[in-house]
Parts: structure tokens; C-alpha cells; sequence
């Protein structure tokens, strides 16, 4: 089969770091490889495949590719380079031994596709991977103590050029909640008090689209806040971590070893209240 025959999917991927830093455009990559199979006369282009902002550590983006294969519907994959699958040594090679097994060629754009060194490209983007994972948690570090990096505004609050800026509205119910706590009632009296009050609960205030939306305060509600130390004006960072930079489980770490920067933002109550309450 000549070239110009040859069905050809043609792979970008980018990924950015945890501020959304983009350091190429997806677009770009594509382009580029098109003229690469421009180059080589690959004209019969089934499919183009975008993975924006996808981890190179996350290999079930591969699944459809790995069953059109199967089915023997493409014959070249085109990949920028080595990195452009993933960052895990193990999960590469099986890929692309899988890929192989059925007849499917490989192809880089910047570089040259070695079956033989492969094995040892995938370990060196591994280990970028690792590095990559360690900077990221210096510079949310650095972030953090330069009081830069808040994600979403608590109930409460709302965010304004990056920082928090107390809702009187909300900040209200807030010291209510602490009140009522101090004053003897427990957290199912409170919920039960704000919902006969018809008060909107967090994740109606907040009004985002992207996430589910309660109706009805609840005993969480109520105990999350009064645990909540950011409400005394303590910026909290760091309070959870990836078991490890190929996993997407998160696991909670020792308060010890979380951030917490005071006088970060108004308080909407005090530390005295806090620790009454806490207490």
C-alpha cells in the first residue's frame, strides 16, 4: 500500500501545569504534524485526535485508539515525539507493543521512531515527569507564601484580582452559624434554622455551573464551616497531595505539613470565636 493510501490518525496532545500556563498551543501541534504527513505524502487522514490539557500520566485516553486498531481501521499513528504519548515508562511500552501487534506503524515529527531505544525515551520522560511534578509543588509553594494562590472562594467570601474579599451577604450567615454553635445548638438545630429561614446554601450562593447544587442545609454544612480555620482570615494551602505523580488519588496530609498563612484576608470571625467554638 503506498502512502497516499495508508488511513493515518493523526495524535496531539498538551498538557499544563496547575496555573494553566499553556507552553503550546494545541492548534499549533496540529498544524505542524499535519504538514509533517503533508511531507511524507500521508494524505488519507481518518481521524485527528485533540487531547487538551490531558496528563501524559493518563492512558485511557487511548482506549478508542486501542479498539480502532483492534478493528484495523488506520494503519500510521503521528505523533509529535516520544513524550507525546505519556510519561510512564511501563504504560508506554505496553502501548505501543499493543499498537505494534497490530500492524500499526509509529511515526514521530521531531524525532525519529526507534523500537529498540524507545523503552529508554519512555524512561527518560518518566523521570521529566517526576521532575516536573516536583517543581510544580515548589512553585505552588512559592505561590502560596507570596499569598497568590486561591482556588475557589469559600461561603463567605468571593474573589476578587486573586483575593478574598468578604460577601456581607453570605459573611452574615456565617457569624449567625457561629452564634447559634456557641449558644448551645447543635449542627442538625442550626441546618434546621437556616432551611426554616429559607437561607440559600453554599452551592446555591455560589451559583456554578459546573457543580451540584444543594438544596438543603445538613450537618456537614454546619460543621465544615465552624471547622474552617480560613475564616478567621488564615490562608490554608497544601492540605492534600497526589499519592504519587502517576496517580490521580489525592490523599489528605498531615495538618503539620499543610501552609497556613495568617492575616492573609478580613476575617469574618474572630480567632476567639473560632477556638470558642472549636472547643
Amino acid at each position: 500500500m503506498i502512502n497516499e493510501e495508508k488511513r493515518v490518525i493523526v495524535y496531539c496532545r498538551e498538557s499544563r501545569d496547575n496555573y494553566k500556563e499553556n507552553y503550546e498551543r494545541i492548534e499549533t501541534q496540529r498544524d505542524i504534524l499535519l504538514n509533517f504527513c503533508k511531507s511524507k505524502k500521508l494524505n488519507n487522514i481518518i481521524k485527528i485526535v485533540m487531547d487538551d490539557d490531558k496528563s501524559g500520566t493518563d492512558f485511557e485516553r487511548f482506549n478508542e485508539i486501542k479498539n480502532m486498531a483492534k478493528k484495523k481501521e488506520f494503519d500510521i499513528i503521528v505523533f509529535k515525539n516520544s513524550s507525546r504519548i505519556g510519561r510512564n515508562q511501563i504504560e508506554s511500552l505496553k502501548l505501543v507493543s499493543y499498537l505494534e501487534s497490530h500492524d500499526i506503524e509509529i511515526l514521530f515529527e521531531d524525532e525519529k521512531y526507534d523500537e529498540e531505544l524507545f523503552g529508554l525515551y519512555a524512561w527518560f520522560n518518566e523521570r521529566r515527569a517526576r521532575d516536573d511534578s516536583k517543581n510544580i509543588r515548589r512553585n505552588l509553594r512559592h505561590k502560596m507564601e507570596e499569598g497568590k494562590l486561591i482556588v475557589k472562594p469559600i461561603y463567605g467570601y468571593e474573589k476578587v484580582d486573586k483575593k478574598l474579599i468578604v460577601n456581607n451577604k453570605t459573611a452574615k450567615i456565617v457569624r449567625k452559624i457561629f452564634s447559634l454553635y456557641i449558644s448551645g445548638n447543635g449542627y442538625s438545630e442550626i441546618a434546621k434554622y437556616l432551611n426554616k429561614k429559607e437561607v440559600p446554601t453554599p452551592s446555591e450562593s455560589r451559583g456554578y455551573s459546573n457543580c451540584k447544587v444543594t438544596h438543603k442545609w445538613n450537618r456537614q454544612h454546619i460543621e465544615r464551616i465552624l471547622k474552617d480555620v480560613r475564616y478567621t482570615g488564615t490562608y490554608v494551602g497544601g492540605r492534600t497531595e497526589k499519592i504519587n505523580f502517576k496517580s490521580k488519588k489525592i490523599r489528605i496530609k498531615n495538618k503539620d505539613d499543610w501552609f497556613m498563612l495568617e492575616n492573609n484576608h478580613e476575617a469574618i470571625v474572630s480567632k476567639t470565636i473560632f477556638d470558642k467554638a472549636n472547643k
